[in-house]
């Protein structure tokens, strides 16, 4: 039985990348018209379609109850991506990537309030509605905050017109298959966990986080491929920005939850982790191999930290 809930976690993980990749390449076509620069595109239309396995796991773990799970995998996707996630793609495509220093400032520092406020709502051992909604307006007041600064001159707008029913369709067409592959990842998560007898939060901060940021690692790749590097950048921050407000507050907006005190000092180290990723990229010269090995470093030093907060908690 153990071997099959692997096998389907597996199968689950990939198809769930897999489309969210195609949901974001539909979408992006949409806002092919639009006066939106490549890191407020990334920002938006990217991070939420990049994070739509985070918004899934939080929606289908806050209706079963398992509202560890879904701040454990928001928080811990907040620190992968901004560490380990950028800090393969630097190691990969090292010296390849630029964007803009104040926005990566402001997207970060935005992330690390995010989980802040994460910290204070869940200190009375429950998400409430009102929690949920009060994360989704975070998340849309800063969005719109960020966004002011990164709109181009309307003369740079392509005019170019395309099926944009056609591109909706596929763009809920995708939305649907993460959503699924979602369930069956969250389900088949939950499995092993209990099968292996490791406490939800701390397997959902270290492990599933991973999974579910697979879609940032594949979509970025490409992206900076195509020399589009701060539309990349955008899009791990943004994630992480997501991550911290939206991911965590869609499930429990709608299907108030229980957590435990095991979130508390995970929330606490997401916070210090994304700050201090900040922190390092923002001073970085260059997004070279040795910014990326640093904060690959950075991710090992939080998965420790982690794993130490656990042994002490037993």
């Amino acid at each position: 039985m153990i071997v099959l809930w692997g096998v389907v976690l597996a199968v689950c993980v990939l198809g769930t990348s897999l489309s969210s990749r195609q949901a974001v390449t539909s979408a992006l076509r949409i806002v092919e018209a639009t006066p939106a620069s490549p890191a407020l595109v990334g920002l938006t239309v990217m991070a939420i379609g990049t994070d739509l396995p985070e918004i899934a796991n939080s929606i289908v773990s806050s209706a079963t109850g398992h509202g560890d799970v879904a701040v454990g995998d928001a928080m811990g996707s907040v620190v992968t991506q901004v560490t380990l996630t950028l800090g393969i793609i630097c190691v990969v495509v090292g010296g390849r990537i630029t964007a803009n220093r104040n926005f990566v400032i402001s997207v970060g520092t935005a992330a690390f309030f995010g989980t802040v406020v994460v910290w204070v709502l869940a200190r009375d051992g429950e998400l409430s509605h009102v929690d949920g909604l009060i994360l989704i307006t975070l998340w849309i007041g800063g969005t719109i905050l960020l966004g002011q600064g990164e709109l181009r001159p309307r003369e740079s707008v392509t005019t170019q017109t395309r099926k944009v029913s056609s591109d909706v369709g596929l763009t809920l067409l995708w939305l649907a298959a993460v959503g699924g592959f979602a369930i069956g990842m969250v389900q088949s998560f939950l499995e092993l966990a209990e099968w292996f007898g490791v406490p939800e939060f701390v397997a959902s901060f270290l492990a599933l986080s991973i999974g579910t940021s697979l879609p940032e690692l594949f979509v970025d790749l490409n992206a900076i491929k195509r020399g589009a590097s701060s539309m990349a950048v955008g899009d791990i921050f943004g994630s992480s920005f997501v991550d911290a407000t939206l991911a965590v507050g869609i499930g429990p907006a709608i299907f108030s939850t229980i957590v435990s005190a095991d979130v508390l000092p995970g929330t606490a180290l997401a916070a210090g982790g994304v700050l201090l990723a900040t922190v390092l990229v923002a001073r970085a010269k260059d997004y070279d191999r040795r910014l990326g090995v640093t904060l690959l470093v950075l991710y090992a030093a939080v998965v420790a930290i982690a794993v130490a907060l656990q042994v002490t908690a037993e």
